[in-house]
C-alpha cells in the first residue's frame, strides 16, 4: 500500500478588521476571501438560535487568469482548515451556505 502525504492547504491571512474573515492566494494567483457573516435574523427572527447563525461566503477577490477557477485540492483543504479554526473559536455557531449559481456552475 502506498503512503500518501496529507494535502496541505494554502497559507491563511486573517483580516485585521474582521476576525471571521480569511484571505489566501492559490498557485494560480487567485485571491480568495472566505468569511463568516454574522446573520442573526437570517432564518428565524427572534428565535432562541438567532444569535448563532453565520452565513458562509467564498468570494474571488482577484483572478488574473480571467477563467473560472478550476478544482484545486489545496483550495478545498484550505477551506476545510478555515472551518476547523472557526469552530474552535465559536463551537455553538450554525453555518448557512447559500449556493449561488449566477456563474452557471
Amino acid at each position: 500500500m502506498l503512503h500518501q502525504e496529507p494535502i496541505k492547504g494554502y497559507e491563511l491571512r486573517k483580516d485585521i478588521d474582521n476576525p471571521n474573515s480569511y484571505l489566501f492566494v492559490t498557485d494560480h494567483l487567485i485571491v480568495y476571501q472566505v468569511y463568516f457573516k454574522y446573520s442573526p435574523n437570517y432564518l428565524f427572527k427572534d428565535s432562541t438560535y438567532s444569535n448563532y447563525f453565520y452565513e458562509f461566503v467564498i468570494a474571488v477577490l482577484e483572478n488574473p487568469t480571467e477563467n473560472l477557477p478550476v478544482f484545486d485540492k489545496k483550495t478545498s483543504m484550505t477551506i476545510a482548515n478555515i472551518f476547523v479554526e472557526f469552530y474552535q473559536n465559536l463551537q455553538d455557531a450554525i453555518i448557512i451556505y447559500i449556493c449561488d449559481s449566477s456563474d452557471g456552475r
